[in-house]
């Protein structure tokens, strides 16, 4: 779920739709087997001369019991799911909204190696100047000061000849309240991006925003990257950063 601005009527930012371009929001839970689909409202409050939209952009999944663990996001079309576990990117998705997201070119560039073998590949980033590398190749890191509450956010890259989105395996008690998938043209890639929500039962404060992309590089190379942040606009920042990534 995202927010969204609008001036006169025209978006200055992200709309969020599904892969038939209609904005909404539906919730699906999970019991014994059933799938339940609850149609949710839209809100939209008047700020000023402005208006805040919050659109959820399509699915929201409850996953329950300590137990539990699934691959996210989850997708309504299990079809896509390859028999690696890797999620196809859809075809049919609209291009992502590059007036929508921040500028660049005030974040420092820094670089890391895909893996640590003979046979790694450079690859060079721009992100916020609270990110740093780390020891682990292809992994850059948030710096946190003072006491952190959570797990510093991280992007990860990585080359491999995976077609499809690597997904983060998540447990307990988890609702992924949001999802959108896009193609972001850069000037040297085409990206396909999912960016979605997820939250943990108990702890309603703390929300965790995935970024995950791929971009076939050549025959059986493809650039694969994973991030996570604890708010939206870190994630949406990790979306343009996409555009500012080299391998060589």
């Amino acid at each position: 779920m995202e927010a969204l601005f609008l001036d006169c009527g025209r978006p200055t930012a992200q709309l969020m739709r599904d892969s038939l371009g209609r904005p909404m929001r539906t919730l699906i839970r999970a019991y014994s087997g059933l799938l339940i689909f609850l149609p949710l409202s839209i809100a939209c409050p008047s700020v000023g001369s402005r208006s805040v939209i919050r659109v959820d952009t399509a699915l929201v999944y409850v996953q329950g019991g300590p137990q539990t663990y699934n691959d996210f996001p989850q997708v309504r079309d299990s079809s896509r799911i390859l028999p690696d576990g890797s999620l196809l990117p859809d075809s049919t998705v609209p291009t992502c909204s590059p007036e929508a997201l921040p500028d660049t070119l005030g974040w420092p560039r820094s670089a890391s190696k895909d893996r640590p073998s003979a046979k790694s590949r450079g690859v060079s980033i721009r992100l916020p100047a609270t990110f740093s590398p780390v020891s682990v190749p292809g992994y850059w890191q948030e710096q946190q000061s003072g006491e952190p509450r959570t797990l510093p956010a991280d992007f990860r890259a990585w080359i491999v000849p995976r077609p499809g989105y690597d997904l983060p395996r998540l447990g307990g008690d988890v609702e992924q309240v949001g999802y959108s998938e896009c193609r972001l043209v850069t000037a040297h890639d085409v990206f396909s991006v999912i960016t979605f929500e997820v939250h943990w039962a108990g702890a309603t404060d703390v929300a965790t925003h995935y970024v995950l992309a791929i971009s076939p590089l050549a025959k059986d190379s493809v650039l694969h990257v994973t991030a996570s942040a604890h708010d939206s606009l870190t994630q949406v920042q990790f979306v343009s950063a996409l555009r500012t990534i080299f391998v060589n």
